[in-house]
């Protein structure tokens, strides 16, 4: 994909690992991790650190390939180790299921949740569905007609989510020391190896995503050494936040109430520590999240039928490979994308 242009730096690369990962899924996710641990700050802990290092262990594998091989995308390392046929496949997979389908989710998680801080109580209904497609069509018009621009998205939506995410480390944190809470909820119930792999399983999803970033490393400057710096630091990053994340929720509020009260009790805790007006304001938070990690995936998604197109195997329309290489981004490839996630978001949701 060095035709389109090295358009991305370091700081971009990090943030779609980063902006990709951590979505809706980190705020509400500490509830269902204290629900299957039965309040246990350890076990939730240790389960998003063993989660955290299953991911990173991938990370590395990647980094080293695309160092090894100077690949340009997961299809590319999917080619230099099992040939054209596999890599050919997986990247149909990745085209027509993987990314249309997590983008079609991503789009109408940000249109529910921006109905929800606007104070819309119909926010499951046709004007959300709406919305979505909105969301979804501006994402894609953004990602493939002005690149350089989503990717300064990309950071910016990364540096916003991660706000209210520290703050609930620093503040929560303090305050469950200064309360004891923190220290009663690490004494709550009993950490066992069931729990533990409950909560290692619960936490799998939240860590999912970071393979969009594969996808700019034909776009990325110095991309054999930058993509494994981004993976791997992106990575840790991620890892830190979750971790840190459920020590600070887990001094904001108690664990039984926390699950007793769902996602209800995520805004209780940001109360708690913040203000009033905090738990309201937290659902923007969460909607910004949704459409960074929406942007991330877009990115993805716009070069998957490309990165299939370069594999110069089966039915594959040669329209796509010459409109690619005279254009400055892959828009064959966006538009194709484009209209596999319309399909999976009326599946899903229509």
């Amino acid at each position: 994909m060095n035709k389109t242009g090295k358009k991305y730096g370091l700081v971009t690369a990090i943030s779609m690992v980063v902006g990709s990962v951590i979505g809706s899924g980190i705020f509400f996710k500490a509830e269902s991790i204290s629900r299957i641990t039965g309040g246990n700050a350890l076990a939730g802990i240790c389960g998003w650190v063993i989660g955290g290092i299953i991911m990173l262990c991938c990370l590395l594998m990647f980094a080293r390939l695309s160092s090894k091989y100077n690949s340009l995308g997961i299809v590319d390392c999917a080619e230099k180790i099992t040939g054209k046929s596999y890599a050919y496949y997986i990247g149909w997979f990745m085209a027509t299921i993987y990314y249309p389908s997590m983008v079609s989710v991503l789009s109408y998680l940000t249109a529910r949740y921006t109905l929800m801080t606007i104070g819309c109580r119909e926010y499951d209904g046709g004007l959300c569905m709406l919305l979505s497609c909105i969301y979804l069509t501006v994402s894609f018009l953004i990602n493939a007609l002005l690149p350089s621009l989503s990717g300064k998205i990309q950071v910016v939506s990364t540096v916003i989510k991660l706000i209210p995410l520290v703050l609930m480390i620093i503040l929560g944190t303090a305050q469950g020391v200064r309360s004891d809470v923190l220290i009663e909820n690490f004494e709550m119930g009993q950490m066992n190896v069931f729990s533990l792999f409950s909560a290692v399983t619960a936490s799998a999803f939240a860590y999912e995503g970071w393979i969009a970033a594969m996808s700019i490393a034909g776009e990325l400057r110095n991309s054999k050494k930058n993509l494994s710096r981004a993976l791997v630091i992106g990575g840790i990053i991620v890892t830190a936040v979750y971790g840190l994340y459920h020590i600070g929720i887990s001094g904001a509020i108690d664990s039984m109430l926390l699950i007793n009260h769902r996602a209800d009790g995520i805004r209780m805790a940001y109360n708690n520590v913040m203000g009033e007006n905090m738990g309201a304001l937290l659902t923007a938070f969460v909607a910004v999240s949704c459409f960074g990690a929406l942007n991330g995936l877009m990115l993805g998604l716009g070069r998957a039928m490309y990165e299939v197109s370069l594999q110069g195997n089966g039915p594959m329309p040669k329209l796509f490979s010459r409109i690619d290489s005279v254009s400055s981004t892959p828009l064959a490839s966006c538009v194709v994308g484009f209209f596999f996630a319309m399909i999976w978001l009326f599946f899903y949701f229509g």
